[in-house]
């Protein structure tokens, strides 16, 4: 089973993307904080793909991801945001980085995490 790490600080969103992801058959450990997020990637070394808020309180989603991959070079990411306009959805970022905008429905986090590390 795929594991991904979801991370956001609202914790509704959070809620159904953890919903969504556990429903298309992903193992998912959730996080309310980079912090969270970070402490959890040091403790699962299973985590292939971190989905996670840019706009956060305590860091950026751009600053998690770049200590993230320090603990786990080949991790791939999946930024979410409602404030990012002019960038496709899935397109934007280097290598192994996406963008999938806010609002999203079900299907499209769904298809952009199994076009990101499959099923």
């Amino acid at each position: 089973m795929r594991t991904v790490l979801a991370v956001d600080d609202d914790p509704d969103v959070r809620k159904i993307a953890v919903e969504i992801l556990r429903t298309a058959g992903y193992r998912v450990i959730e996080a309310a904080s980079p912090a969270q997020a970070l402490e959890a990637l040091a403790l699962e070394p299973s985590v292939e793909l971190l989905f996670t808020d840019i706009m956060m309180p305590e860091m950026s989603g751009f600053e998690l991801s770049r200590r993230a991959k320090q603990i786990h070079p080949g991790l791939r990411v999946l930024y979410t945001s409602g404030y990012v306009r002019d960038a496709p959805d899935g397109a934007w970022c280097a290598g192994n980085e996406r963008l999938l905008r806010k609002p999203w429905r079900a299907r499209q986090l769904q298809d952009e995490v199994r076009s990101v590390i499959g099923r």
